[in-house]
């Protein structure tokens, strides 16, 4: 494989895109230091790898807080691009694209710290037709994604023990800075460096199983071992017979089989919590006195009433919440409560009257109407109504009255006519008149303007004042007869049937509309009222009110006294009503039968209100008895007096395991906890034993599998040692010839002795055969450097991990290395590698690199590539100017 091209743009040093073309065998890039010529070295790589190793092992910056923009970003407002054009061994072609967008941070949601530089992610990985290699632009959106495994499997590395990653720092690549990175690891770091070409990763594996295995049996039998040593005891037992220590009740450490297959710390767990309980009730026994608890109780339970009023209500009031007194009490307030029964009471004796009130009301009603008729609406020309009213009152005035009223009528309708007629002739003669006076020309003719006649002037005046006067007298004539007739109907038969009938409304019995309504609806009602009249005995009606003349509001008043009359009559007020109506609802039978079993001497009678049927009682009369009941059970605590420290009981033992029965208490001794407490230890070392035996026989199966184990480890590490010995005498003798080649002014021979240690296989570097120090001690930097390039020249030669991995990349060998047998070196890669592999060197020295191409060249023939970055890095700078 070839590497064909490398596309750089936006990357480290180099802001605008080069191209370089490294289509020979053999490139030399040429330029002085500071240009890039490890920056392109660096871009392969990351192609390559995904990283750049240098930085990545290096941790000069911390990675906790975040930068401006990636270090390897020349232009944060231009995109990242390198390109690896690759050709393997088939001829066929592959473009590797790294990529960084230069939006990436605000494309994507970044939680961690931003541009750190460890951090390679950030580059994504595409690949691209060769043919567009070349081209100014690139899109990542045109362009394929492409994984690792792709690119191995076009170099051909199959098999997972190999990542081009591990590969190319050790076989591809020599840095500048870091050369000598292999040697300077320990000797174990180098054999795990190198691990990987021995392929004995899966055997390792085993071998790394195997001693995970031992460590953890061994482990678990040191476990087992202290456990065991802990529990065992000299210790005898001896079997004891069950018996059942608290009878009727199922505790779990009373069982017969108390221990079950629990492992030993459960065991220890569970024994520990029935010994604690055990030695619990023992001490409760001989602490604690059920006739001190007792005494305790009985005061607990004395003070409880005491706080209770409730319950001293309801031994005061225990006459009045008696089914026949409750009921007796219960009639009265609902008496008292519902205005129905008092307005019943009110309103009885009209029940029987309400037809005759109806009718009354509706006479007085069509009274009211004639009144009102007769004293606004007689003279018109309906006489329907009138005739009505006269028909009823002077049936025999009837005619007459009727013919007053049609000439009156008459006369008004004529008088109307008239009226208008002679109003308009007025009206006429007034405006004619009017006009005449105004116009001369009429006036001197001496013609009357209203009949033509001739007048003189003052004549004419004269006869039209009698004219008007004439007219007049006629409508007042009228207007007179018409007053007389009106003056009549009234006085001979208006004023009389008024008088008649108001005389007859007066003596109607009327009653308000809203009491007739309420009557009505107690009537309906039919409420039994009988107990009213006892509640009511001696209440007298004031004499001068009349029900029948009351509204609602007098009828409420006369309610209100009513009720109040019958308040003061109950057997109790009404407050004290509310309370025993409370008490009714609830029971306290319990609660009055530990009184009396803690007080057999107290007679609650002599507690307890007396009813009397002459004397309501009220809350004064309740207080002042519950006031004695308080007293005497006050007095009555001295004799609960009690030791409180044979009373404690913070766990409730007494109650869990005696049902605070005083008999099952004193039932069981102390002698019988103590044998259970024996029952349980034996028990539980019996059980004990027996997990010892069996935690025993386990150690004696790990023992057996530690052995087997240790077996099958010396198998597989010997054999693991022995090939990866092998593995590396192979590289020996290539490594000596390289470095006595073309380490130069070495006084201590001609080259470098690969060595492995007897016991292991790790690699150190020697100088001598008798010395068993590593090189590194021996050696300056230049030298170390030296056998480092000889050492990776050495696996090259060695290992062949792919036909398409056959190309190294030396970034400046020839830099400050005085060890460095220049003309040996060149040979050594002219005649050794340059026929299979690819080579790209570097020099920032002009005769350094004359010199390399002239031997490259009079060796072999073939023609050295020289590309000078510096020109290149110019005409880029150029052609983008342009």
């Amino acid at each position: 494989m070839i590497i064909k091209k490398v596309y750089i743009s936006n990357f480290k040093g180099i802001k605008n895109k080069i191209i370089l073309d490294f289509s020979d065998k053999t490139s030399l890039l040429v330029g002085p230091n500071g240009f890039g010529k490890t920056t392109i070295f660096d871009a392969i790589e990351l192609a390559f790898t995904g990283k750049i190793h240098r930085t990545d092992i290096l941790k000069v910056t911390k990675d906790n807080k975040n930068y401006k923009k990636p270090f390897f970003q020349n232009d944060e407002n231009k995109d990242v691009i390198i390109k690896v054009w690759l050709e393997n061994e088939d001829q066929e072609q592959l473009v590797i694209v790294k990529f960084f967008d230069k939006d990436y941070y605000r494309k994507n949601q970044v939680t961690e710290r931003k541009n750190k530089p460890s951090d390679f992610s950030i580059f994504k990985t595409y690949t691209e037709d060769p043919k567009k290699f070349d081209n100014d632009e690139y899109s990542s959106e045109n362009s394929k994604v492409i994984e690792d495994k792709e690119i191995e499997k076009f170099l051909k590395i199959s098999d997972n023990l190999f990542n081009v990653e591990k590969i190319y720092k050790l076989f591809n690549y020599l840095q500048q800075e870091e050369t000598t990175y292999f040697l300077k690891q320990s000797e174990e770091n180098r054999k795990r460096s190198l691990g990987f070409l021995f392929q004995t990763s899966k055997q390792e594996n085993e071998l790394k199983n195997i001693s995970e295995a031992i460590t953890k049996l061994d482990s678990i039998y040191e476990s087992l071992d202290k456990k065991i040593a802990s529990y065992k005891t000299a210790e005898s037992y001896k079997k004891e017979e069950y018996y059942k220590l608290i009878k009727g009740k199922d505790i779990e450490f009373d069982q017969e089989t108390l221990f079950g297959n629990e492992s030993i710390v459960d065991l220890e767990v569970k024994y520990k919590k029935y010994t604690d309980e055990i030695n619990k009730i023992i001490d409760f026994k001989q602490n604690f006195s059920p006739k001190e608890y007792q005494k305790r109780n009985k005061l607990n339970y004395i003070e409880n009433v005491l706080k209770q009023e409730n319950l001293l209500n309801y031994v005061a009031l225990k006459n009045y919440t008696n089914e026949n007194t409750m009921s007796l009490l219960d009639k009265e307030y609902r008496y008292l409560n519902n205005k129905q029964y008092v307005k019943s009471f009110i309103l009885e004796k009209y029940f029987n009257k309400v037809s005759y009130l109806e009718k009354e009301k509706v006479q007085y009603n069509l009274y009211r109407d004639y009144i009102k008729h007769l004293e606004n609406d007689v003279y018109n020309e309906d006489t329907k109504k009138i005739q009505e009213i006269c028909n009823k009152i002077f049936p025999e005035k009837t005619k007459s009255l009727l013919e007053k009223l049609d000439e009156l009528l008459l006369i008004q309708k004529m008088v109307q006519v008239n009226d208008n007629s002679l109003q308009k002739i007025l009206e006429n003669r007034k405006t004619i008149h009017y006009e005449y006076h105004q116009n001369p020309d009429l006036n001197d003719k001496g013609m009357c303007p209203y009949c033509g006649k001739s007048w003189e002037s003052t004549e004419l005046d004269q006869k039209f004042i009698e004219t008007e006067s004439i007219i007049s007298d006629l409508m007042n004539i009228q207007s007179r007869r018409a007053m007389e007739l009106k003056n009549q109907i009234k006085k001979a038969y208006i004023d009389p049937m008024l008088s008649i009938i108001k005389e007859k409304s007066e003596n109607l019995t009327l009653i308000d509309d809203e009491v007739l309504a309420t009557i009505k609806q107690i009537a309906n009602a039919k409420l039994n009222i009988d107990h009213m009249y006892k509640l009511t005995e001696g209440f007298r009606f004031d004499d001068n009110i009349n029900v029948l003349e009351l509204d609602s509001n007098g009828l409420n008043l006369i309610c209100n006294k009513v009720k109040n009359y019958i308040e003061s009559k109950t057997l109790v007020s009404r407050d004290l009503y509310d309370v025993i109506t409370r008490l009714n609802t609830i029971s306290f039978s319990e609660e009055l039968k530990f009184i009396k079993k803690c007080l057999d001497d107290l007679d609650l009678n002599d507690f307890s209100l007396q009813i009397d049927s002459n004397q309501q009682k009220s809350l004064l009369d309740l207080k002042s008895v519950t006031r004695s009941f308080d007293q005497k059970l006050t007095q009555s605590k001295e004799r609960f007096k009690f030791s409180h420290e044979k009373v404690i009981d913070l766990e409730g033992i007494y109650d869990f395991y005696f049902d605070n029965n005083s008999h099952r208490f004193e039932e069981v001794t102390i002698d019988q906890i103590t044998k259970k407490k024996r029952y349980i230890h034996n028990q539980y070392k019996w059980k004990l034993n027996k997990k010892v035996s069996r935690i025993e026989e386990r150690m004696d199966v790990i023992q057996s599998m530690l052995v087997e184990f240790g077996k099958f480890k010396k198998v597989y590490g010997d054999e693991i040692t022995s090939y990866k010995k092998e593995m590396i005498e192979r590289i020996k003798f290539p490594f000596y010839l390289y470095t006595a080649k073309i380490l130069q002014n070495y006084q201590q021979g001609f080259g470098i002795f690969l060595s492995t240690l007897k016991k292991d296989d790790s690699i150190r570097f020697i100088t001598d055969p008798t010395t068993d120090h590593d090189a590194m001690h021996h050696l300056s930097s230049g030298q170390i450097a030296v056998i480092s390039l000889a050492f990776t020249l050495a696996i090259n030669k060695t290992y062949n991990i792919s036909n398409n991995l056959k190309f190294l990349v030396i970034d400046d060998p020839i830099q400050d290395m005085d060890s460095l047998n220049i003309h040996s070196f060149i040979e050594l890669l002219k005649y050794e590698f340059s026929r299979e592999y690819q080579i790209i060197l570097s020099t920032h020295k002009d005769f350094s690199a004359m010199y390399t191409k002239y031997k490259f060249e009079r060796l072999e023939g073939n023609g050295v590539k020289v590309i000078n970055v510096q020109n290149l890095l110019h005409k880029s700078i150029e052609m983008s100017d342009d």
